[in-house]
């Protein structure tokens, strides 16, 4: 069975699937990627177990064919990238000896291969009609704002990922890792009976982040059941296993503005430069800076060693004064997804949680913890 592809018909549709595919496995299979034929049909395909990619392309000028079987990824990933731009890419497979070659022009290689039963089935089959649709970019744009609070490798596994709660009002997106939240809503109504929660794993979040940038404001279809999460989008379907556990009550977290005794606005740009000066002070491993607020000033100061840094920033705030100790890194992951020039800050007391919200953006919300000073 042979099948004749251009390098820029092939390449990028290889570049979507094996993303998820990791150097090494207990499994080799799973270094491995599907290859299909079906008529004018090209469908490739790469699982780990856990996630699953599936990149289909139709074939123009080429002649029908049916075939199918799993070679190396990220070998014929990097054979691919090395022909030239123009180079037509012809690939072989032996049924008898297992084998594939991959000739172009005066290059040859053989590669080893699975038939495609040997390849692991499909991940849940059952997911059969849409939940929702979403333009892609409103996904994109709530991971991108939400992501980078997951928790990495936390005994609290449920926490190593990002939640998608559906309502009938919208989409909440959530990440926390216990130390900082963020939350982002997406209000639009949506073909749900009932809230449905589902935590996406943090590898499954990032590679769906790369899928949702190539589909830009593309309507995305999402599938959802207890155990599995789908989106498909033009040209490629991502399906994944969900965290099996159950997310905290993230909007019991959020401090209620009433209650907030100290308010402020600060301008964004000037607090996050603030927070990355005075980060170069600040001890690797804890990493505390003290906010102190007096007479319409916020000052930010770091000490380590005898040394410190101190930047100040002209706030309006006419109350007593305090200190509030934070992870600079928090405060700075935070700052760099709020892209309104002033955000508010708002606290009950110095002890409790403090609540980011972007000037004018009620659907984002940012909530980070103190530190003991």
């Amino acid at each position: 069975m042979m099948l004749d592809i251009s390098r820029e018909d092939f390449l990028p549709v290889l570049q979507r699937v094996t993303g998820i595919v990791e150097k090494k496995y207990v499994l080799p299979i799973l270094e491995f990627v599907l290859i299909e034929t079906e008529g004018n049909f090209l469908r490739l395909t790469t699982t780990d177990g856990e996630i699953e990619v599936i990149a289909n392309k139709e074939l123009t000028n080429q002649p029908e064919s049916d075939m199918a079987f799993a070679v190396p990824a990220h070998k014929l990933l990097n054979i691919c990238k090395s022909f030239s731009n123009n180079a037509v890419i012809q690939l072989d497979h032996n049924e008898e000896t297992n084998k594939v070659v991959v000739k172009s022009g005066k290059s040859r290689f053989t590669l080893s291969s699975y038939n495609k039963m040997d390849f692991p089935c499909r991940l849940e089959e059952g997911l059969e009609n849409p939940d929702f649709q979403m333009p892609a970019n409103f996904i994109k744009d709530a991971l991108d704002r939400t992501a980078f609070a997951m928790a990495v490798n936390d005994a609290r596994y449920y926490l190593n990922g990002v939640l998608f709660d559906a309502k009938q009002d919208g989409l909440n997106v959530v990440a926390t890792d216990g130390h900082r939240l963020a939350w982002v809503k997406l209000p639009m109504a949506l073909n749900v009976e009932e809230s449905v929660q589902s935590i996406v794993p943090r590898k499954t979040a990032l590679e769906l982040n790369k899928r949702l940038a190539e589909a830009g404001s593309d309507s995305i279809s999402v599938y959802l059941n207890k155990k599995f999460i789908r989106f498909e989008m033009q040209g490629v379907t991502l399906t994944s296993k969900l965290i099996d556990g159950r997310y905290p009550d993230y909007a019991t977290v959020v401090p209620n503005l009433e209650n907030c005794s100290y308010r402020l606005s600060v301008q964004t740009q000037a607090l996050s430069q603030a927070l990355k000066r005075a980060a170069i002070m600040t001890q690797e491993k804890f990493k505390t800076v003290r906010m102190a607020l007096e007479n319409n000033v916020l000052k930010i100061i770091a000490q380590f060693e005898g040394e410190e840094a101190e930047e100040s920033i002209d706030v309006e705030y006419d109350k007593e004064p305090l200190e509030i100790g934070f992870n600079v890194s928090y405060l700075s992951d935070t700052t760099n997804v709020i892209d309104t020039s002033e955000v508010e800050l708002a606290f009950r007391d110095v002890g409790s949680a403090t609540l980011f919200i972007p000037s004018g953006e009620s659907n984002y919300t940012y909530v980070v913890m103190p530190v003991r000073l």
